[in-house]
């Protein structure tokens, strides 16, 4: 006796497993609340039912009865189409509900239409199945694109069992009236050819729900990164907008205070307006500098450092050693940028030396180490702290970072330490 079991058995296998796939995966990501997963969802319910009224519908074609014909010809291009509008929404394209409505409406009045003629009936099915096939390989289509725009690997890997799927449900299609299936036998097929392909089947079916959890899993983490990094931004430029009133305006209040206070001469005035210019370009610099590149910063200082600096007898060397420095944070840079030009400023102008020596490194685990040194004559021995040096060691405070000023008659050294991330 040869093993054997009815087409019919194992299209309601396959259905069935279909359909707890679909109510599975609806279920895990229904916290999501996304129109996506809907979509895919429906479109995994329709695969079942048509992949249920491919055999159920062949041996009913030349008969009366119409209802799996219907089922089978609207529910497969149903089923592709739900799919495909799942993962345009998932690469953020939008699905217009009219266009989607209208090809239902159509397609369901074409179904009605035809099934009153025998002679089209089958040629109709096997379309509207194509049709939906077609639609499903576009959906592969554009799982590909979520691999490659969002860097998520299942993507790639959901597109290919998407194709698996479809060419399982055409074989099972183009093999069902090859083989013995008619109203008399209940369809008997071999097991040798159908459990085959009710097994890849079941299988690629099973693979398209978990990847499809693991896509929609990866381009949500995604979209929330990109999301975390707008607020970050957003919360930076907020910063900036508050430092510039904080910083840029208190020091324009300054100098106005100052010229009331007592007359000034054009080359005071020509200071204040320096020192205002100065700042404002720092925050302007710093704004533009998007991905946090300090060494960048660092770069874009010495360049509005070296136009003061053509008519002066000191000269500036640069060391810059960042390379794989962590990003950093708009707000952090700026303070950061203004020590290192507070600094530069009290050597060009109190200092009278030859020679400043910018050093900036990074040291990992230590973090930033920024060193600036001149060889001039030091600094007095009872001086008092005026507004450069108290504003150095404010900011210090502010950014939790260590500070160290060393002064002889050989020079003064200026050194910043910022502790790295964690």
């Amino acid at each position: 006796m040869t093993s054997a079991i009815t087409g019919f058995d194992a299209a309601v296998l396959n259905a069935t497993l279909a359909a707890v796939f679909a109510l599975t995966t609806w279920a895990v990501l229904w916290p999501l609340r996304s129109r996506a997963v809907d979509f895919w969802c429906i479109g995994g319910l329709l695969f079942a039912i048509a992949s249920a009224m491919v055999v159920i519908a062949r041996p009913l074609m030349q008969e009366v009865a119409t209802s799996p014909y219907l089922v089978l010809t609207w529910s497969a291009p149903a089923s592709g189409l739900a799919r495909l509008s799942s993962v345009r929404q998932l690469v953020g394209r939008r699905n217009p509900p009219r266009p989607l409505a209208a090809f239902g409406i159509l397609h369901l009045l074409l179904c009605v239409g035809l099934s009153g003629h025998v002679e089209t009936r089958q040629a109709f099915a096997v379309f509207s199945v194509a049709v939906g096939l077609t639609l499903s390989l576009g959906a592969a289509w554009f799982a590909l694109r979520i691999s490659r725009d969002y860097g998520v690997p299942s993507g790639g890997l959901l597109a290919m069992t998407l194709t698996f799927t479809s060419v399982s449900f055409l074989t099972g299609m183009v093999s069902t009236p090859l083989l013995h299936l008619d109203p008399s036998t209940t369809g008997l097929v071999p097991s040798a050819i159908y459990v085959p392909l009710v097994l890849f089947g079941t299988l690629s079916t099973a693979c398209n729900a978990m990847l499809f959890v693991g896509v929609v899993m990866g381009v949500t983490a995604r979209r929330l990164e990109g999301r975390e990094r707008e607020l970050a931004m957003s919360e930076e430029r907020l910063r900036l907008i508050a430092d510039l009133h904080d910083g840029f305006g208190s020091q324009l209040a300054t100098a106005r205070i100052r010229l009331e206070r007592a007359p000034a001469t054009s080359a005071d005035i020509a200071t204040l307006l320096e020192e205002c210019l100065a700042d404002l370009y720092l925050i302007v610099d710093t704004a533009q500098n998007v991905e946090g590149r300090l060494e960048d910063a660092l770069r874009f200082l010495r360049h509005r450092l070296a136009g003061r600096l053509r008519e002066g007898s000191t000269a500036i060397t640069w060391d810059l050693q960042l390379s794989g420095a962590p990003p950093m944070p708009q707000w952090q840079m700026l303070q950061v940028l203004r020590m290192a030009q507070e600094a530069l400023t009290n050597a060009l102008r109190h200092a009278r030396a030859r020679t400043i020596h910018v050093n900036a490194r990074y040291e990992p685990p230590a973090g930033l180490v920024l060193v600036i040194a001149d060889d001039g004559g030091g600094m007095p021995a009872d001086r008092r702290e005026g507004r450069g040096l108290g504003g150095l060691r404010s900011r210090a405070r502010e950014l939790g970072a260590g500070l160290a000023i060393t002064s002889s008659d050989t020079g003064t050294q200026v050194c910043i330490t910022l502790p790295g991330p964690g």
